[in-house]
């Protein structure tokens, strides 16, 4: 049994748990597999469904395929040694590359200046106030479409027919 490689090893095993009786059902073939798969996701739908969803036929079967084949045996495989051990080895060998000293402080004075802003309108908003100019100016002009001009922004509101008319004139 030593000699063996792993897979001989392993289909020597299955024939014996297989003679015993102790094989479980899914291991029998990769058609027991799939069905034991389809078994566990009816389980899971009949829990996760609304009773009209789930007494649709096509709803379930449908749903119950994807989830088997899409989902649950992704996620097995995922699950096994060999993969397991592939993606360990593949982030161990991996060369991850220095960071740029000056892209990193970037990256930083970012961060600070976003939760600088989260925690001022925060304040603002436990205090009942509306939230600070800079923050709102800041969070409209995101908003706001190519075609606005700047005195819509200044409004705080994008004026419709100002906006349809620019998209005519662009668009001709």
């Amino acid at each position: 049994m030593d000699a063996m490689n792993p897979l001989a090893r392993d289909r020597a095993l299955r024939q014996e748990m297989k003679a015993d009786g102790n094989l479980h059902p899914a291991l029998y073939s990769n058609e027991q597999h799939y069905e034991v798969l389809k078994q566990l996701s009816d389980g899971a739908l009949a829990v996760l469904l609304d009773q009209r969803d789930y007494a649709r036929p096509v709803l379930q079967i449908l749903i119950r395929e994807l989830l088997a084949s899409a989902i649950l045996k992704p996620a097995i495989q995922m699950l096994m040694p060999a993969y397991m051990n592939k993606l360990l080895v593949t982030l161990l060998e991996y060369d991850f590359p220095e960071l740029d000293p000056s892209a990193e402080a970037m990256r930083l004075h970012g961060e600070q200046s976003f939760e600088q802003r989260a925690a001022a309108y925060k304040d603002a908003e436990c205090a009942g106030s509306p939230p600070p100019q800079s923050i709102k100016k800041r969070y409209l002009s995101s908003m706001v479409s190519p075609y606005s001009s700047k005195a819509d922004l200044t409004n705080g509101v994008a004026d419709s027919s100002h906006a349809a008319g620019e998209f005519r004139r662009h668009a001709s």
